[in-house]
């Protein structure tokens, strides 16, 4: 029954595309955040704690000096330098200690989400629960301990290696990367910052926004100026006057902080829509042990090394587990499947949350799109073998959003496009990275372009490029090909290309949506199958031998489908609950 209220409450969270927020607070002060779990739970009146007592949020604003109109008492104005000391003392004692804490996350429609946090040492539990329309529910318990993740979601519970568990809410690690507590430890983040009032012990400054940032919010009003143009009938359109009004309230004020004087915790974070506060917060002399215990309870293992079996077997797909049918699309998060054992877990990006990108040549690594808590979706490099997360593109992709992304031939480079402050509204920027220095260079002029693929011989790369015809006709695609210069080439009309591996041959959709083959001249185009009209995101296997595709019908849910190349047999890729979508095999 709560299903399609939880997914109506968090559908909307976190988007890509205009920006929602400026920079969190982990960008902010310079940490990054991760999480944790206690057993305080939340109300909209109040927190609760276990034995029952409620305490009204008045009052708990009032402890933490969260609620400047409580108290019109005026404390000193602490040494910036004070408060970096004492960051660093919180930091230090938070390690290797015990504490607990509950992070509240406001969402713009009202919900809110809180992560109840327990740590002591290396043993930490979690408790994400969602509060939407006076309905309360838990989503999940994680305990983690002796290097791995007991989580449990209803009546299921699975060991897991960390960041792997795939969790019913696709946005929840966005939400757990902004939920362990965090302190200032560097003073120089406050060098141009305003202090604006000192009550209860809580400092309020007033951060305003880095260069980079303010562009990009400039780059989203220009994009919702040229929205309109092009459609004036969206020109009261409540999210492009939500989206306009957000950024430029953020342009005019920057990011309101909070930091507790004592600790050095950043206490309050984020914009009005978008806000974490961290409420009951104290240090704990000794945790009970029953808090971690994972005993008593059958947990299904899934920490296996996923990369020992056949790496030619394992996708990647976008999954938002939520879903139904006639609900909105929502977020999707990167997932890997087993397609021979039908094994799912999450794609281990550490930051918060992750698009599915490709595979690097050996397979045991892959490419994803994170959005992490700096407010930017950057090229991260995953080890599926390790976990290990490397960040890549140095300061070219350090802001805006990096998107589909493919490893070269040679397995030395990838492609991706990133969207930055260059060209129009809908334009990106292809871009070459080396993988082993992790540097990225531009290729060419921006233009509307999407489904990247490397030609064979490693020297250009096969995408579709877009035209823009008129307002109220649709844009036109063409397969074309780049070479390494920028020089673009037509090759033929139609979309969603992807080059066939070892075949010499583009797979695309033409203008009347019918599947085809040609040659990487855009000649010899012939049927491919019987058309299949009805799938999209075509991704070949690595040998080229298959392909993964979504399957659309009104009224269900996409399907993954496997079709072999020269056969036409099509078969069931993936079955499980919720949104699939940006299917990555090669």
């Amino acid at each position: 029954m709560l299903i399609p209220l939880l997914f109506a409450a968090l559908a909307q969270a976190p988007q890509q595309g205009l920006p929602q927020e400026g920079p969190s607070g982990a960008r902010v002060m310079g940490l990054p955040r991760r999480t944790s779990v206690g057993t305080t739970s939340f109300t909209r009146t109040g927190l609760r704690h276990s034995c029952g007592r409620q305490r009204p949020c008045s009052r708990a604003a009032a402890e933490l000096g969260l609620a400047g109109t409580l108290s019109s008492q005026e404390d000193k104005p602490p040494s910036v330098a004070d408060l970096a000391r004492a960051g660093s003392r919180s930091q230090d004692r938070l390690a290797a200690g015990a504490a607990s804490w509950t992070a509240v996350h406001e969402n713009p429609n009202g919900s809110l989400l809180a992560v109840a946090g327990l740590k002591a040492g290396p043993r930490i539990r979690r408790v994400l629960t969602l509060e939407v329309a006076g309905e309360r529910v838990d989503l999940a318990r994680i305990v983690e301990r002796d290097g791995a993740w007991y989580v449990a979601q209803g009546d299921r519970r699975g060991k897991y290696r960390p960041y792997e568990a795939p969790l019913d809410l696709s946005t929840a690690y966005f939400y757990l990367a902004r939920s362990h507590p965090s302190f200032l430890v560097d003073p120089d983040v406050l060098e141009k910052a305003e202090l604006k009032a000192v009550r209860n012990g809580i400092a309020t400054y007033r951060i305003a926004l880095p260069e980079e940032t303010r562009r990009q919010l400039e780059k989203s009003l220009e994009a919702i100026a040229e929205v309109r143009r092009l459609n004036p009938a969206r020109a009261a359109d409540p999210k492009l006057v939500k989206a306009e009004e957000r950024s430029k309230a953020l342009l005019a004020s920057g990011i309101e902080t909070r930091i507790q004087v004592s600790t050095g915790l950043i206490v309050q974070d984020g914009t009005s829509e978008r806000r974490v506060t961290f409420e009951a917060f104290s240090w704990v002399d000794k945790a009970d042990d029953k808090e971690f215990d994972v005993g008593g309870a059958r947990w299904t293992d899934h920490t296996g090394d996923p990369t020992t079996g056949d790496p030619g077997q394992l996708v990647m797909l976008g999954n938002n587990p939520l879903w139904r049918p006639g609900a909105p699309a929502g977020e999707l998060e990167a997932r890997f499947v087993d397609l021979k054992t039908g094994s799912i877990r999450r794609v281990p990006f550490r930051d918060g949350q992750a698009l599915p990108g490709c595979f690097l040549k050996d397979r045991t690594k892959v490419l994803v799109s994170g959005l992490g808590q700096d407010g930017a979706m950057g090229l991260y490099e995953v080890d599926l073998k390790t976990g290990a997360n490397r960040r890549l593109g140095g300061e070219t992709l350090a802001a805006g959003f990096v998107l589909m992304p493919a490893v070269s031939p040679d397995g030395k480079r990838a492609v991706a496009l990133h969207k930055g402050n260059r060209g129009g509204v809908l334009d990106t920027s292809v871009t070459l990275i080396d993988l082993a220095t992790g540097e990225a260079t531009l290729v060419g002029r921006p233009m509307d372009t999407a489904f990247l693929s490397w030609l064979p011989d490693g020297r250009g790369f096969i995408l579709v490029r877009r035209q823009f015809v008129a307002a109220d006709r649709p844009t036109r695609e063409f397969v074309a090909s780049m070479d390494l210069e920028g020089t673009v080439t037509d090759v033929c009309p139609g979309g969603q290309p992807a080059v066939l591996p070892g075949r010499n041959r583009i797979l695309f959709r033409d203008e009347g949506g019918v599947w085809k083959t040609c040659a990487l001249d855009g000649k010899d185009a012939k049927l491919f199958c019987d058309g299949l009209k009805a799938y999209s995101f075509a991704s070949p296997a690595p040998d080229g031998k298959r392909v993964l595709m979504i399957r659309t019908a009104a009224g269900k849910a996409p399907e993954v489908d496997l079709i072999t190349v020269d056969s036409g047999e099509i078969r069931p890729g993936v079955r499980a609950p919720g949104l699939w979508g940006q299917p990555a095999w090669p």
